[in-house]
């Protein structure tokens, strides 16, 4: 979806966090989705956040765009990265909405409320006598695509009609 809002990128970095398991597996699908979408990829590996800062130079230097994946990490250090994407003007795509209601550019993701519903579902049902081991394993259903509608302007983006019909939620 980056690749669409930003017909012209060629480069797109990854902001991930090789410690964080979650973060191995999105960055394993991404690099097989980069060649289907014909970008190349720069790994920006982080770890702590003091090298924030540093990881963001090193993506505005290398690349058209960046997309952060999610985890522990990248969510309780959500606003110094919605800062420093807008400071290094640099087209985003996260995970999560809350991102985008901070500034970030785009998300895409699954639908957060939706899943916690659904728990409290299962949680309610094991608490009438259920046994844990009998429920279903459930995947999420639902998928949400959230714009930054004043970011994109300010990264003067016209959004594509291909993505307009997708998006689910504009904030202004």
């Amino acid at each position: 979806m980056l690749k669409e809002a930003i017909p012209g990128a060629t480069t797109i970095s990854v902001l991930w966090n090789p410690s964080e398991p979650v973060n191995v597996v999105e960055w394993d699908a991404i690099q097989g989705a980069s060649t289907t979408v014909g970008v190349r990829l720069l790994s920006v590996p982080v770890r702590q956040t003091d090298e924030l800062g540093a990881a963001f130079a090193t993506a505005r230097q290398g690349s058209d765009a960046i997309c952060i994946t999610g985890g522990a990490f990248e969510s309780n250090n959500s606003d110094r990265i919605v800062q420093l994407a807008t400071q290094h003007r640099l087209p985003a795509v996260y995970g999560f909405r809350e991102f985008v209601a901070k500034g970030g550019l785009m998300s895409y993701g699954t639908n957060a409320p939706g899943m916690y519903r659904r728990a409290a579902g299962l949680i309610d049902r094991i608490l009438k006598g259920a046994k844990p081991s009998e429920l279903p394993v459930e995947q999420p259903t639902s998928f949400d695509l959230a714009v930054n509608a004043q970011t994109a302007t300010d990264l003067g983006i016209t959004w594509p009609e291909s993505l307009n019909a997708r998006v689910t939620d504009v904030i202004r």
